[in-house]
């Protein structure tokens, strides 16, 4: 589980530092489902914020629209791979561990 933790130290540094605007609306998706994550992980029981969905984000189809949105084939490769191969990360981390 080394890439749980890796995952978890990067979000709970908080660098301060914002995402491209291009990629908020992923990254933001990828918080909550790491949050979601993080607290099965410690056995916190999953209820949302107020007005928060108990669903977790379509991670893979808001990956599939930023990439169509800004070609990412085309004009950053190696940005299109990364995030594709985070969003497996985190949809496969999550399928072991929140019951939806």
């Amino acid at each position: 589980m080394s890439v749980v933790h890796v995952l978890r130290t990067d979000v709970s540094e908080q660098r301060g530092s914002e995402p491209l605007p291009e990629l908020s609306a992923l990254a933001e998706e990828l918080d909550r489902t790491l949050a979601r994550i993080e607290a099965r992980l410690r056995g916190d029981l999953l209820t949302g914020a107020a007005g928060e969905s108990a669903e977790l984000p379509e991670l893979r189809e808001s990956y599939r629209q930023l990439a169509r949105t800004f070609e990412l084939e085309r004009t950053d490769a190696l940005l299109s791979r990364e995030l594709d191969e985070l969003v497996d990360a985190v949809n496969s981390l999550a399928a072991l561990t929140v019951d939806d």
